[in-house]
């Protein structure tokens, strides 16, 4: 009965399966698997469910008991903790209470909350309950008045597409049901009281991770939860168990009281050690701001540590204030916050409409499947659905009023781009084909640009968190020394131009003098055109080598027997390298400085060990040609850098990125896609897991070690090998150790009075007989010795 009147099954998916909601669609998650999951009938879930009214109805628990202790509860925050904003209540409410703390202009993020109520205090909240959706963005007032997403709320989105995390709008959420006891019940107030108006002078010794928007403690940021943490498996119900249970579980109530006395004394002590702390506060203070992406930045509706820092340098922080006075600033203002109900003007509760509304902007779209699949996502996504085949072309799209089929978006898509592609090949500035060829060095043609006279083009100042991974790569793996001449291999891509700016800056404050050029290599293709990135180096003022090549002209003819080659990609990968190292080494430049940063060192590990079985990574110094050439060094500075810090740059500076569009290159295995998306995942868990790849990679990234792996790999195999066959050889004939009892010598083959042959032995026997005359002559024997006939002296 409780299955059939309360969970009917329905065509949507449940809760876990989206990533973003609102009113007027919804994002589903990757995850094919957990989406679908959810759109099945939760019979255990639901049993559940019925099992906990059951025990709620026993344990004597009444609504209007849950709705006094409600109004008990809400009436002691508002009059205790002004600084809490309770951002839902009704007279008939149950005690579950979702609020925000306000600091300064905006709010302490819900995370921050929820791991001080725990780290401090032992109090159990929950943060985010986004999954509640137009619910939940209508009380943070992300809102319009006919409940729709506002613009703003639209710009979290896309923002939250880009893995921005930390910016996802929720909210803290406790319960005190009327099963916990009128003390326990104060204190978690008392708790919740103190961090309204001390919490904010914590976030000095806290750190958060955007990517994943979870806050840590700077002693546990490496740390895992501990042995000492207890799950609900731990807990065993049987009678046989019950003593066990009772003595294991079991809490001292003295114990018990003495933590709840001092709980808060501690607390305020932990606050006078941290204002005294004036090195901590100097600290952060010195440190770079806390800011987000500039794009972002606006959409921060949470404050940040250098925020709590100048509060106390200013002098304002030592004592307990309210913050009612100050103006909201960010994407999230509650309507309570300014005096307003939460249903006012409109119902909480809004219908689903029954036919899609027009995509929020023009990158995402409403799209339908079959079996009620639905939702938005952007053209890119829905690509890569029917790709996968996650979506089939029977799929349609909601745009201008109407219902496209997805194959005609996706053709005049690929159109558009195609004359955008020669639009700006007729625009961008082309080198005059009539130019002088070297032919000396066997290239097709390199044209070296000399340094224009024009003034350096501006671009924003270089992080200092990138800037420092590159000079820990560059001092740790000695990349550069006095008089280098550095050639970068500038792809145009968002790496090579970032670390070409790197490098200038490097080269402005080093002790050490060097010189840096860079190398592109144009391989004649329609898909991938470099030329414009001629002007913009010239505007730098760095000497340029731009080389074209009839790379894909001649793989037509590179393969077997004449042939076209049988990967396009590897042997266009092959050729640019090559025609780097020609152009490095025929220009006198004894370095050639490559873009690869941490994430690639991580996928190429991963795909090296699951595919091949080797440990192998791409290395940070090595020489090139082992004697042969070997005046040619190859550097990664970027070795230590993430992805992301790469991207963020490239978007700030707005540098001329050029998109390579090779349709070989796309329809080759994603095998390096795959990967990085399983480490993304493992990341969502472990924000520190590149941390630790990089300290793992590290003796890898030398240039010997990853050989000298592979080598012990391979003789712990052979050793293996040879001991398996001298055992079958001792049981099952063939050359026999050697002793003088005739019971254990080789019996020799049927011979007459001339030489053994040697076809007259099997391999086996000749191989180990070989292997024998090797160690012979590293050692000294000091027994008998055996010959190949199986005789002894």
């Amino acid at each position: 009965a409780l299955v059939s009147s309360t969970t009917p099954v329905t065509s949507n998916g449940g809760g876990g399966t989206v990533f973003y909601v609102t009113k007027s669609g919804h994002k589903f998650t990757t995850n094919r698997v957990e989406r679908w999951e959810g759109g099945t009938p939760d019979v255990v879930g639901c049993v559940r469910a019925g099992m906990a009214f059951m025990v709620k109805r026993m344990a004597g628990v009444t609504e209007e008991k849950e709705v006094s202790r409600n109004a008990w509860v809400t009436s002691w925050l508002k009059t205790n903790a002004p600084n809490v904003v309770i951002l839902d209540n009704h007279d008939t409410s149950l005690p579950i209470v979702p609020f925000l703390i306000r600091f300064q202009e905006r709010f302490l993020h819900y995370n921050f909350v929820c791991s001080l109520l725990n780290d401090l205090f032992g109090v159990q909240t929950r943060g985010g309950c986004m999954c509640a959706g137009g619910w939940s963005q209508r009380i943070l007032g992300l809102t319009d008045s006919a409940g729709l997403p506002n613009s703003e709320n639209v710009k979290l989105e896309s923002a939250l597409v880009d893995r921005c995390e930390v910016l996802r709008p929720g909210y803290t959420r406790f319960s005190l049901p009327t099963s916990v006891t009128r003390r326990e019940a104060e204190y978690a107030l008392q708790a919740v009281k103190f961090v309204s108006e001390w919490g904010w002078l914590f976030m000095l010794e806290y750190a958060v991770e955007e990517r994943t928007g979870v806050w840590r403690h700077k002693k546990r940021l490496g740390k895992p939860l501990g042995k000492e943490r207890l799950w609900l498996h731990d807990l065993k119900l049987d009678a046989a168990s019950d003593e066990s249970n009772k003595r294991k579980h079991s809490v001292d109530l003295d114990v018990y009281n003495k933590a709840f006395d001092e709980a808060l004394p501690n607390a305020h002590k932990e606050k006078e050690r941290i204002l005294g702390d004036n090195s901590l506060i100097s600290r952060v203070l010195s440190r770079s701001p806390y800011t987000l992406p500039e794009e972002w930045e606006e959409l921060r509706w949470f404050s940040n540590p250098s925020e709590a820092a100048a509060w106390i340098e200013g002098g304002a922080g030592l004592e307990s204030q309210t913050f009612e006075k100050y103006a909201l600033k960010g994407p999230v203002v509650p309507p309570v916050a300014l005096g307003k109900g939460v249903g006012e003007g409109s119902s909480l509760v809004t219908p689903i409409p029954s036919t899609p509304l027009p995509p929020r902007t023009a990158s995402l779209f409403h799209f339908r499947a079959a079996e009620g699949h639905e939702g938005e996502a952007t053209l890119s996504e829905i690509s890569e659905g029917l790709e996968s085949g996650e979506i089939d072309e029977s799929c349609m799209l909601y745009i201008d009023g109407g219902w496209v089929n997805v194959m005609e978006v996706v053709n005049q898509e690929e159109e558009v781009k195609k004359e955008e592609v020669m639009d700006s090949r007729t625009q961008n500035h082309i080198v005059e084909e009539e130019e002088k060829k070297k032919e000396d060095n066997g290239l097709d043609d390199i044209l070296p640009v000399p340094p224009p006279s024009t003034k350096p083009k501006k671009t924003p100042p270089l992080p200092k968190k990138l800037m420092k991974k590159i000079g820990e790569a560059i001092m740790q793996w000695s990349m550069i020394s006095p008089g280098d001449r550095l050639l970068l291999g500038l792809s145009g891509g968002k790496d090579s131009l970032t670390l070409l700016h790197a490098l200038l800056a490097v080269q402005k404050k080093a002790p050490i003098k060097f010189e840096v050029a860079c190398c592109t290599i144009d391989p004649g293709t329609d898909s991938f055109d470099p030329s414009p990135l001629i002007p913009y180096v010239e505007s730098l003022g760095v000497k340029y080598f731009y080389v074209r090549e009839s790379i894909v002209e001649k793989a037509a003819t590179s393969g077997p027997n004449g042939g076209p080659v049988t990967s396009l990609c590897s042997y266009c990968a092959r050729m640019k390298r090559g025609l780097l190292y020609s152009t490095a080494q025929t220009n006198g430049y004894n370095k050639l400085v490559l873009a690869q940063h941490l994430d690639d060192c991580a996928e190429s590990f991963f795909m090296s060990a699951m595919k091949n079985g080797f440990l192998r990574t791409m290395k940070a110094n090595y020489k090139v040609g082992d004697g042969e050439g070997g005046d040619l060094s190859v550097i990664r500075p970027l070795v230590y850098v993430r992805e992301n810090v790469l991207r963020d740059y490239a978007l700030k500076a707005n540098l001329p990125v050029i998109n390579e569009n090779c349709p070989a290159c796309f329809e080759e295995p994603k095998e390096r896609a795959r990967v990085k998306k399983l480490l993304s995942k493992e990341e969502n868990l472990s924000p520190i897991l590149f941390d630790s790849i990089k300290r793992a990679l590290i003796p890898l990234m030398d240039k010997d070690v990853g050989d000298r792996c592979r080598e012990f790999g391979d003789e712990v195999v052979e050793r293996g090998r040879r001991e398996g066959e001298m055992r079958k050889g001792k049981h099952g004939g063939g050359v026999k150790s050697c002793s003088n009892d005739k019971k254990n010598q080789v019996t020799p083959p049927p011979t007459s009075s001339s030489p053994v042959a040697l076809q007259d032995f099997t391999v086996e026997e000749l191989e180990r007989e070989l292997e024998r005359r090797k160690k012979a002559k590293l050692s000294r024997p000091t027994g008998p010795i055996c010959t190949i006939d199986g005789t002894c002296e």
